[in-house]
């Protein structure tokens, strides 16, 4: 019994380690990724983000944001590429009418739809939707 207790506990610790080393090159990663991005495109993300926080803290049912027109990302080494966001992906608006009836919750169809952002296959798309939940 003794045996298994250090086993799970050399384990868990391990784990737990290498989890934080993982959110922490993923922090900093994306931390470098931002501090790249020109400074209007950071007052762009602070409103957006703001504007979002705004109706997370007021229980509003939906909330309407939006990507910037570009964004800034390395290629190899120190080359940096601007990318133009699609028109068509940049305002998203979260919480419908449905949404409201159903009752969901603000944040997590927030959580979703950033998933879904990041995950795009547009490079420009994943990198904004990045850089707006590190903002």
């Amino acid at each position: 019994m003794a045996d298994q207790a250090i086993l799970t506990t050399a384990f868990t610790n391990k784990a737990h380690d290498n989890m934080v080393s993982q959110f922490r090159q993923e922090f900093l990663s994306t931390q470098a990724l931002y501090k790249i991005q020109p400074d209007i495109v950071h007052r762009f993300l602070e409103v957006q983000a703001m504007t979002i926080a705004e109706s997370i803290i007021q229980g509003l049912p939906h909330v309407k944001f939006s990507l910037p027109d570009r964004v800034s990302t390395k290629l190899h080494g120190d080359i940096v590429e601007t990318l133009a966001v699609p028109p068509d992906w940049r305002v998203h608006t979260v919480g419908g009418k449905m949404d409201r009836l159903i009752r969901s919750d603000l944040r997590a169809l927030l959580r979703s739809r950033f998933m879904e952002l990041e995950r795009s296959l547009d490079p420009a798309v994943s990198t904004s939707a990045v850089l707006l939940r590190y903002s």
